[in-house]
């Protein structure tokens, strides 16, 4: 009589894959995302940037493409707040050549080519496009030959306003580290944070003093008391 081994049992089991993270995560309430080309691409529509699970954020697809442009076009929504909007970047390519841009290709654009990871941003109205745009030239190839996004970051804009007594003082605005914040006539467009501002005039004492947004429009008279005569 012969025993046969008893065959292993064979259980159900489930893998659980979980999904790449999506980089625009934080803009999608506000913004529509779609990606673009210009005829010297030559991929697939739509696969211009890939998520890229080594670097954790989305990269470029145009390797060995020259003159090629691909780019992330960030359209604001017609009811979404104003707001600045942040990110992530590096890249690894010919970097006097090959280069991300915030629009479409000029000889004056800035030209964004860290090759370590770097941030930029960029302010965006109701309704108003911009373009994050990585363009090669016509020929080499260099490393990975692409540039790299993630983290991008929304932050709504508010009204700071300050008017001066006497009106022709003179306005200086800057943010917690320290960055001159430009505006006119005493009206700056800012995110939530603290500011420092510095109010001067011919025959007063200069004044300096702190000023909070947090989540709504501010505005504040700077009158003559402010900064008091000088003796």
């Amino acid at each position: 009589m012969y025993c046969f081994p008893t065959r292993a049992r064979a259980f159900p089991y489930q893998v659980e894959i979980q999904g790449r993270p999506d980089v625009f995560q934080q803009l999608r309430p506000y913004a529509t995302i779609t990606y673009g080309h210009n005829s010297s691409y030559t991929g697939n529509d739509e696969e211009e940037f890939a998520y890229d699970e080594e670097e954790g954020a989305l990269q470029s697809k145009s390797q060995g493409m020259g003159n090629s442009e691909v780019w992330v076009s960030i359209k604001l929504k017609d009811d979404a707040p104003a707001g600045n909007i942040s990110f992530w970047y590096k890249t690894d390519s010919e970097s006097n050549f090959d280069y991300l841009l915030l629009g479409s290709y000029a000889y004056s654009a800035t030209k964004y080519n860290k090759t370590e990871w770097t941030q930029a941003s960029f302010s965006l109205q109701p309704g108003k496009e911009q373009l994050l745009t990585f363009r090669k030239d016509s020929s080499g190839d260099t490393g990975k030959d692409c540039v790299w996004l993630k983290d991008f970051g929304f932050a709504q804009l508010y009204a700071l306003e300050l008017t001066t007594v006497p009106s022709d003082a003179s306005l200086t605005l800057k943010d917690a580290a320290g960055t001159t914040v430009t505006g006119t006539n005493g009206k700056y467009t800012v995110t939530p944070g603290t500011y420092t501002y510095e109010a001067s005039a011919f025959g007063y004492e200069t004044a300096t003093d702190t000023i909070k947004v947090t989540d709504k429009d501010v505005s504040r008279p700077l009158r003559s008391s402010s900064f008091p005569a000088r003796q």
